[in-house]
Formats: C-alpha cells, structure tokens, sequence
C-alpha cells in the first residue's frame, strides 16, 4: 500500500501546486485548506506503516512525514472560517499527527497533547451529527493503540466509553457503529471484563441488519456481511463467558442469516394484522410483493430504497396497534427454545475463545462444552475438506470415473470420526434417552454456525472399515434423523407453514432434468441423470410431465417454479468456495446463461413445499458468508421452500440416481402407521434417512457418497 499512498501525496502535492499557481485569492479559499486536509490524513497514514518498521530509516522517514503533516494540518486550520463545518475533523487530524509523533519519539507529553487536541475537536461537533460517531471511534482508537502500550486504566474506560456511545449513535454510519462495538468488544475481552463486553456483544447485534439494510441491492448487502459470520460466534462466546447463555442463543439467532429473516419479513402471516388494521396489512401484502432485488441499475436502487422505506414505516405504524408491538421484532429466547417441541434442536457454536453446542429440548437449554473442538484445528480441517472438495470437482468436470474422489474418502473417513468424538458424542450425551423412545426414528436439527457450516456434522461416525461386520462403528445416524436449519426462525416458519398447508403429492410437480451436453457447453454428458428423471417421473400418480435437455430452458424453468410445489434437477451444478456464485447448468446455459443462486433467491413462493437438487457442490457455503444462506440450497430456502435435499460435494450419477429413486419411493409409497396417506413432503428428511441408510449399510467405505446429502428445513 506505500506505493499507493505515496502516489496519492503526489497527486494532492500536484493539485495545491495548481491552485496556488491561481495567487493569493485562490489560496484563502476553501478550495486550498480541504486539500491540504486530505494530504494531512495521507501522511499520516503513510508515517503510521513506515513507524512500524524497525530500522532507522524507515522511522526517520516516518518522523518526516508526521512533521510534514503537522505542519499542513496546522496551515488547513488557519485558512479555513472559523465555524466551517470541516474545521472539528481537520482539528482532529491535527490532534491524530501530534499523537503519532509523540508514539514514534516516546514523547508521553506530546502524546497527551495530541490527544487532548482530538477531545477538544470532538467537542466542537454536535453528539447528534452524522460525523460524530465516526470522530469518536477514531478517538477511542488512537487512546488504545497497540503502538502504544502504555495506555493508562483511565484512559481504556474513557475509550470503551467513547466506542459504546459512537456503537449507540442512531445517526452514524451502520459500519461505523458496528466497528465502534467491535472495538468495545475487544477491549473488554483484553481485560477479561466479561460483564461490560456483553454490553458491547449487544451494541454490536443491534446495529450488525442496518449493514444489511433491506434497501440495498444484494451484491451490497452481502459485501457489507463479509466476514461477519466468525464475529457473532465470538460475541456468543463472550455472553458464554459472562454467564449468559440465553443471551449467547440470542446473538447467534438474531446476528446470523439476515438475508433470510428479510425475506421471512416479507411472508410474514398478516392475519393479526388484519383483525385490527386491515388497510395496513392490504399495504404489507402489496409491499411484500414487490421484486426482492430489482437489478443493479441507479433507477432500481432509487426504487429499491423508496420501498424499503415505506415497509418501514408501515411496519413501525402496525407495532403502535394494540397487542402488536413485537410485530416483526427478532424472537425473544423464550419463543426461541420453544422451536425444540418436535425434537432437539443444537445449535454450534465455536470461536477462538471456546467452543459449545447449545442445546434446546423441552423448553430449555443446556450449555454442552466442546473441549475437543478446537477452533483453529477446526477452520484448518474445513480449509483441507474445501481443496480435497475443489480437486475432485475438476476431476467431476472432466468426466473422471471414482479416481478423483479417493483422497477425499480417506480424508473424510478420519473427519467424520473426529466430528464423532468431538461433537457427536458429547451431544447425544447430554441428551435425554426419552428423546430417542419415539415410533418412528428420532429427529433432530443443526444450526450449525462460523465454521461449522463447513463441516458435515449430520454424518458424524466412528467407522472402522477393517470390520466386516461394522460392529465397532458407530453413526449419529444409527440414532436420529438429522436436519440442518439456517435459523430457529427458519425452522419455526416452515413448521408453521406445513401446519397452515400441510404438502401432499398431489401439489405442482417440476422435474428437469440434463443429461446431454448443453450446446457449446464443455459438460460431460450425464446419462443417468435423463434415466433418474424418468424413473422418478414414474413413481408420481400423475404425470408430471418432465422437462429434459432441450426442452430445459432457463426462462421456462424459472416461469415452472413460480407455481411452487415440489422441483427436483438433476444434471450439473456447482458453487466455489469463496463467492455465491451457484448455479445450475440448462440446456441454454451457453446463450442464456446458468440458473443462478440469486435468480432463485430473488423469487418469492407461496407454497414451495419440496426441493431436490441432484447435482454436484449444491451446499457448498461461501467462506465469507457461512452464516448467510447463499448456496443453492439456501437460495430456495430464501424463495420459500420448506424442504431442501442437496449435496455437499461431488457425487456420482450413477449413485444419485439410486439415492433419488430410493428417496421418491419412500416419499410417495411410505406408510405413516395409520393407513392414511403419506404426507409427502413433510417426510422428506426420513426419505433421505432410508435413501441415504440404504447406501451407508451397503457400502459404508464409500463416505462419499452417502455423507455429502443433506435435508435443509422442517
């Protein structure tokens, strides 16, 4: 960055050179001060990298620039009016280059100096202005910097009280409040102060949806998430420490999947809206039915933003009616281990402090310590999963038989036994045996956050390969049927939508499948996935009518699964490790593109009851985004669907078209106990339990094949 930095001095050198060439009238105005204000900051900056270094030259230079520095903020200051509205930030500046030559000449008094000139600016800027937060983040900043090490107690409170009131601030920058909590955060926990850095976890979980606000455009929202999914761990981690634990359970729902809870917002039940406000629910309903994202156009943000607004405002006019003021508000803890009515539900949770599995079962919740999930071993072991995950991908692509699954067979053979030990067993420890003692095998759902939404914890399983007879293995499948949910309020919101509309067979009913290479496309061709189609196409009472290869377009696709029901692709897919970029290749994928994550992510369904995605890397979560639901899988959660079967890596097609009939045989012909008809799409996680149970007892060498499925929702 000083080659940067250093070209940026010289262009703000060059422009004042130009506009003092204009005379002295020139120079007294405010075109010459706001520069020389900028070029403060820069050489600052600038002093500030090379200070760090350790020879002498590097910090004979970096003495040079704060001087120079001093000296252009002092003549910005002069020139400018007295009560200019950028007077208190260049004052500030101005106290910002005098403490860093008091930190780089261990000058304590200039130090204090610097500091007291920054206190005074920031005096001189009303609480109530937008720049006020962001002045006294800098300040609570420059009090605690690690250059220096010899911060005083008085003066880390006086910071940690600066950060909490800038993290408080309404009419600051969103990233500023949430950097302000951040450094609250991590200062308390420095000190080991675990009561006042929950203060902060909380500061920081208020503001963390304003990142997000609902009036920007996707692509905004999930750079402004970046990288925030290991932060709430760590906030939980801290209400951990504190004592709290409903607190922790709380900041991992309400901090966690934003994007989800928006759209949630948008479905939600009106009904006691409408008892009481009619015209205001009318106005919600027609809100909600606006585009989610509308394009990337200035004129789409513009409208974009105007909606949001008014949601907003119809939102807040709804909460002032009688009964209704939580309308729309995160869920309170006690609605939240309400969600564990139809079997235990853990959430995990782990960071560098420590690392648990929160567990809800009867309307309550125990603390379960993960001693032999280490944090850092952890994130290396999810980092290795992704590579040996990318290096079969290629091999998949290029039309390799099994050759490029072997090193992440064995690899995942050893995970699978330490996800066993280090999570599996001490959960189903904790957990009661009366959860188990149900007729039809027990469920249980993962919200699994941070880095576990990189790790296949429903698979967990101590396998001994060597044993014929496998009586020396043991699976979390042996005993529960897992399902993973984003959220609890994901998970309450399909159950109350099954409820409403209960799924049957005999809902809309989209099969697609490609299996020819798309023209110009270099996919290897895919014969079972046509044959799949067909042989779940037969299993259904009336003919759903399939589109396969040509007739598997991408607009015709999109228009089918606005009705809703039940979809199921087979062909390829993929989504890399870093962006949400998923997509699923149709016939036109090479004209009109891929169907991508957000073309689905933008739809709004009203009874999407079943998604079955039988393609390659369909769960696949962003590095930056765990906590988001960004793959394709969590796209259709994010359209509506209630029920999502997807796979983590690749498969082969031959056996995903074994797991698919096996799935719809079980689905579609399954036996509740009573003689009355299967509820179809409510029992889809244990059709994948006996598809995938089938494939595990058969071959249990291939983890592969049976650990990469998954079922998303109720």
């Amino acid at each position: 960055h000083d080659p940067l930095l250093q070209e940026a001095i010289e262009t703000i050198d060059e422009a004042l050179r130009q506009i003092s060439s204009g005379g002295e009238e020139l120079r007294r105005t405010t075109e010459y001060p706001l520069p020389l204000s900028d070029l403060g900051t820069l050489l600052v900056a600038l002093g500030g990298r090379r200070g760090r270094k350790k020879d002498s030259a590097s910090r004979a230079q970096a003495r040079r620039d704060f001087l120079r520095a001093r000296d252009v903020l002092a003549d910005a200051i002069r020139l400018l009016p007295p009560r200019h509205q950028s007077l208190p930030k260049i004052q500030a500046q101005y106290g910002q280059a005098l403490r860093a030559l008091g930190i780089l000449e261990d000058d304590r008094p200039l130090r204090q100096r610097g500091l007291t000139v920054q206190r005074r600016s920031l005096e001189n800027v009303p609480e109530d202005s937008p720049d006020w937060a962001q002045q006294a983040l800098l300040l609570g900043e420059d009090f605690v910097d690690e250059a220096w090490a010899a911060a005083t107690p008085e003066e880390m409170n006086e910071a940690f009280d600066l950060f909490m009131r800038a993290a408080r601030q309404p009419s600051g920058a969103a990233s500023v409040r949430w950097q302000a909590a951040l450094d609250a955060v991590e200062l308390r926990v420095a000190q080991q102060d675990w009561s006042s850095a929950l203060q902060a976890c909380t500061a920081a979980i208020d503001v963390l949806p304003r990142l997000a606000w609902g009036g920007l455009g996707l692509d905004d929202k999930l750079r402004a998430l970046g990288d925030t999914s290991q932060t709430v761990s760590l906030l939980a981690s801290v209400a951990l420490n504190a004592g709290a634990p409903e607190r922790a359970l709380e900041i991992l729902e309400h901090g966690r999947g934003l994007l989800l809870s928006q759209a949630l917002d948008r479905r939600a039940d009106l009904d006691a809206v409408r008892r009481h406000a009619p015209e205001l629910a009318a106005r919600l309903a027609q809100l909600s039915e606006e585009p989610a994202h509308g394009g990337d156009t200035a004129a789409a943000g513009v409208r974009r933003r105007r909606l949001q607004y008014r949601w907003e405002e119809t939102v807040e006019e709804v909460r002032r009616l009688p009964g209704l003021a939580d309308f729309l508000k995160p869920l309170p803890y006690r609605e939240l281990v309400a969600v564990a009515e139809h079997g235990p539900v853990v959430v995990l949770t782990s960071s560098p402090l420590r690392s648990d599995a929160l567990v809800l079962y009867e309307g309550s919740l125990s603390v379960v310590p993960l001693p032999l999930f280490r944090h850092t071993r952890a994130v290396r072991r999810a980092g290795h999963l992704s590579l040996l995950q990318q290096a079969s991908r290629r091999d998949e692509t290029s039309g390799a038989a099994d050759g490029g699954l072997d090193d992440l067979r064995d690899y995942l053979t050893d995970l699978l036994g330490w996800l066993w030990a280090a999570v599996a067993e001490p959960v189903l420890a904790a957990l009661p045996d009366r959860c188990r003692a149900v007729p039809d095998p027990a469920r249980i759902w993962w919200c699994p956050t941070g880095v576990f939404n990189h790790l296949p914890v429903h698979a967990a399983s101590r396998l001994d390969l060597r044993d014929p007879d496998h009586v020396n293995q043991e699976s979390l499948a042996d005993t529960f049927v897992s399902s993973y949910t984003p959220t609890l309020r994901a998970l309450r919101t399909a159950r109350r939508a099954e409820a409403a509309q209960p799924s049957t067979a005999a809902s809309p009913v989209l099969l697609v499948g490609v299996g020819r290479t798309p023209p110009g496309s270099q996919l290897p061709p895919i014969a079972d996935a046509t044959e799949e189609i067909e042989e779940v196409a037969r299993l259904f009472p009336a003919d759903p009518r399939p589109l396969c290869d040509e007739e598997a377009t991408r607009d015709l696709v999109l228009q089918r699964i606005r009705a809703g029901g039940w979809f199921h692709f087979a062909g390829h897919g993929d989504q890399g490790a870093e962006e949400p970029d998923g997509r699923l290749y149709l016939w036109d994928c090479r004209s009109s593109g891929p169907l991508l994550m957000r073309d689905i992510a933008g739809l709004r369904l009203q009874r999407a009851e079943l998604a079955y995605l039988s393609a390659c890397r369909t769960h696949v979560t962003p590095r930056a985004h765990s906590d988001e639901p960004v793959s394709l899988a969590g796209s259709l959660q994010l359209a509506g669907y209630r029920h999502v079967v997807a796979t983590q890596w690749e498969v082969q097609s031959y056996r995903a078209r074994k797991v698919a009939a096996r799935f719809y045989r079980e689905l579609l012909e399954g036996d509740v106990g009573s003689g009355a008809t299967a509820p179809a799409a409510a029992r889809a996680a244990h059709a994948l339990h006996v598809a995938v149970g089938e494939q595990r007892r058969r071959f249990p060498e291939r983890v592969e094949v049976w650990a990469s499925y998954i079922h998303l929702g109720a």
